[in-house]
């Protein structure tokens, strides 16, 4: 069924038979009436009676073909294009029957109504005049019903197509199709009174001289003449189920001739052009819920609107029709809204490396967005700002942020990142003059210290080393009152000058400075004598503004976005790239610049160029049947989408010289990409690539451009691999290096298999007899690309 976003009537969701008030079955298309049920029960008397008295042609109001869907609320009906459901207005049903026809006219059903009165008139005249037998009489009588009941479906799906928006129908050439509102919830309309006025105004066009010199009309009435004639005149009574799939063929044959009928009709695939224009409304109307009717009469009215509207329409139209992305075939499977658009159409480009395609693509949509309607895009950026503000001062005043903490009580989810950040500004400022790797230094400084930490705190405090992870870090310390953290952050200002004031324009320093000379000034006051006031007084007039600037800008995503880093946000003294964090099945794609991503989930996140950081932490494993996403509560009905496929993580570090770390979880893929990367894979199963996964590099416009192994084995594309138990190198070259936290195993040109055994609490084990190890067997250099680590 098509657009699933839609808030339809409740008797349509998931039902496919139901009950009258009578006990006697109803299908879902009765939900929503073209002859609402009071006015076919109460006002139209014998007209069921009248055309079928015997029940042979299955004709009465619960008849499918008097059935129609539309949306339930006003906002959803605007997105739809159509009018809203609700109960039937008095000026509705006067469409429909007219109470006082001498004076207002006939409405259509009641012309049917006396017109076939008056050929059973004629007819039995005929018979007492002995002009044809009753024979003939039957048959001329059953024809003249088949032929008012043809007209009665023509009739009522032609009306039907007075649900869409005037807009539509004009576009579709059909003007002289009047919009019918129902109630005072179709969004053209704010009150009852409106309404009445409205279809009052229209009531000529639905009278049957004008609606028969229509060109839809008379198209309609082709159609149901093929369709249901021969329906109708098989002999015999007409079941539900035979009556139900003529109106389904018929709906099918509408939707073909005149295409935005699939708006109204379910069952039937939607064109593309239809889907665009519904996902090009979607993507604005919801925006504006808060005053509907100004923007749908805009929308309606103003040709600049309708012209972007159009320009966004041919856009995501030209996309649809891209069968890579939006394979053939599977309507139930293509996006009802703008975000599944967007997301769907992202993904695919960024699945096929073309990153420039992705990044144009998303631009392209929300400029489109942006010229139909600013204020909505400033909202849904102020709505983003705010996340990632509330994240950015969650890692700052050590609180665990609002997305997911999979760590317990002291790794959250921007925090474990942060955490490192004292240790990496003092790797920094130790190798201003003496260059050399993080991973190299931090073994360095302490070996001693991972060799005696058991085998879940070694991972844990090791990763702390290396910017993962660990205690809270030093604004988290002050923030506690600890007094030692008084001392750390005056080392760490000082590292971070040493580090930094190489640069002439980091605005930083100066700030450092000052921060310095104001605690040396403190500490010759009294109360500096007070640690704990001493710790609040800092934290709140120096540390906390010092890391407010340090810390970058941090924007999330989650479900099945696609997330791109759009650079520095105006107006930063610093210019810091803004962090990404995902989880789900989001996909964080990162600039030219070096990037932090940081992923809890089982998405995809792209370095690109630069030097970036590749993050993550406990990430998900989904079997094919999983659900993804926060459970629903008790009784809640469970929405989350479900993969169709082993779904796992993917951190693929792209051009540069990355770091790539996936800590704990389960099968993460880490890829180096090129340049000389570090990658630490510690997931379960894991799986690691020092290059690209099919060993081809990016073309310009993002094709797969296949280089030899030469190109892959010089020393710009050396790797560095940490081992870790359960994991398997997929491409060690005779370039690349294996460390066990930093010491060297293998690997470079040494040419010397190798086995190490770590030690039981390091590396983990097991086993009653405490003598069971975790061995790594090396092969030759030159079968390195095949390499598999066992734990036993």
């Amino acid at each position: 069924m098509a657009f699933t976003n839609i808030d339809k009537p409740d008797s349509f969701l998931g039902v496919e038979s139901f009950e009258r008030s009578n006990g006697s079955p109803r299908n879902p298309f009765d939900a929503a009436h073209g002859f609402g049920d009071a006015l076919w029960r109460n006002a139209m008397g014998n007209y069921q009676e009248l055309l079928d008295p015997n029940g042979e042609f299955g004709f009465h109001q619960e008849a499918r073909y008097n059935g129609a869907l539309v949306a339930n609320r006003a906002v959803d009906a605007a997105v739809l294009g159509t009018t809203a459901h609700g109960n039937h207005g008095k000026s509705v049903n006067e469409l429909h029957w007219s109470s006082n026809p001498e004076t207002d006219g006939m409405s259509f059903a009641q012309s049917i109504e006396a017109e076939f009165k008056e050929t059973l008139k004629d007819l039995n005249a005929d018979l007492l005049a002995g002009d044809i037998t009753q024979a003939e009489f039957d048959s001329a009588v059953r024809d003249a019903r088949i032929n008012a009941i043809l007209d009665h479906i023509a009739f009522t799906k032609t009306m039907k197509a007075g649900y869409l928006r005037q807009d539509i129908l004009d576009a579709a050439g059909h003007s002289d199709i009047k919009h019918i509102a129902i109630n005072a919830q179709d969004p053209a309309f704010d009150t009852a009174a409106e309404v009445s006025a409205h279809n009052e105004s229209i009531r000529d066009s639905y009278s049957t001289a004008t609606l028969e010199q229509t060109d839809l009309y008379r198209q309609n009435r082709a159609l149901v003449e093929e369709v249901f004639d021969p329906v109708l005149r098989a002999e015999g009574p007409k079941s539900q189920a035979v009556i139900d799939a003529a109106d389904k063929a018929l709906n099918q044959r509408l939707v073909d001739n005149f295409e935005d009928y699939a708006r109204l009709f379910p069952e039937v695939d939607t064109p593309d052009r239809v889907r665009a224009n519904v996902i090009a409304t979607e993507a604005i109307m919801r925006g504006n819920a808060d005053d509907l009717k100004s923007f749908h009469d805009r929308l309606q009215n103003d040709p600049d609107t309708r012209s972007k509207l159009v320009a966004l329409e041919t856009n995501i139209l030209d996309d649809l029709r891209n069968s890579g992305a939006f394979p053939d075939g599977d309507h139930d499977k293509l996006p009802d809204t703008i975000s599944e658009f967007y997301n769907e159409l992202t993904r695919h480009y960024v699945r096929a490396n073309n990153f420039e395609k992705a990044r144009s693509s998303a631009e392209t949509y929300h400029a489109g967005v942006r010229g139909l309607d600013a204020a909505l895009i400033d909202r849904v950026n102020e709505a983003f700002d705010n996340r990632g503000e509330n994240l950015r001062q969650s890692a700052v005043d050590g609180d665990s942020p609002n997305t997911k903490v999979k760590a317990g009580g002291i790794i959250g989810g921007v925090g474990m990142v942060f955490a490192g950040l004292a240790v990496f500004t003092k790797y920094q400022a130790e190798t201003v003059d003496d260059p050399q790797s993080f991973d190299e230094w931090a073994a360095r400084k302490a070996p001693q210290l991972i060799a005696s930490l058991p085998a879940t705190a070694g991972l844990v405090g090791g990763v702390a080393l290396l910017a993962m992870a660990g205690p809270m870090g030093l604004a988290f310390t002050i923030a506690f009152g600890a007094a030692e953290g008084y001392v750390v952050f005056k080392e760490f200002l000082q590292d971070y000058i040493t580090a930094n004031e190489q640069y002439e324009d980091n605005k930083l320093v100066p700030l450092a400075r000052l921060a310095l000379d104001t605690l040396a000034e403190f500490e010759k006051t009294n109360i500096y004598k007070m640690a704990e006031t001493a710790a609040r007084v800092m934290a709140e007039y120096v540390i906390e503004p010092f890391f407010k600037l340090l810390t970058p800008e941090i924007l999330s995503a989650a479900g099945e976005s696609v997330l791109f880093n759009p650079g520095p946000k105006a107006g930063d003294p610093l210019q810091k790239n803004p962090w990404l964090v995902g989880e789900d099945l989001s996909i964080l794609v990162g600039n030219d610049e070096n990037d932090v991503l940081i992923h809890f989930g089982a998405g995809e996140a792209y370095g690109l160029d630069g030097n970036d950081w590749l993050i993550a932490y406990k990430p998900d494993f989904y079997e094919a049947g999983d659900r993804v996403g926060q459970a629903p509560g008790a009784g809640e009905e469970d929405t989350r989408p479900e993969v169709d496929q082993e779904t796992a993580l993917l951190l693929d570090g792209g051009r540069g010289n990355d770091v790539v770390l996936a800590a704990i979880g389960e099968k993460a893929e880490t890829v180096g990409g090129e340049g000389r990367d570090w990658i630490w894979n510690t997931s379960k199963g894991g799986v690691i690539y020092g290059d690209t996964k099919d060993g081809a590099i990016a073309g310009a416009n993002g094709e797969r451009v296949s280089v030899p192994d030469s190109y892959w084995e010089s020393s710009n594309h050396s790797d560095n691999f940490w081992y870790w138990p359960e994991t398997t190198i997929m491409d060690a070259r005779p370039n690349d290096v294996l460390k066990f936290y930093g010491m060297p195993l293998t690997g470079g040109k040494q040419g010397v298999p190798m086995i190490a055994f770590g030690p039981r609490a390091t590396l983990g084990g097991g086993g009653r007899s405490g003598g069971a190890r975790c061995a790594a067997l090396f092969r030759s250099v030159h079968d390195l690309h095949e390499l598999h680590v066992h734990g036993q």
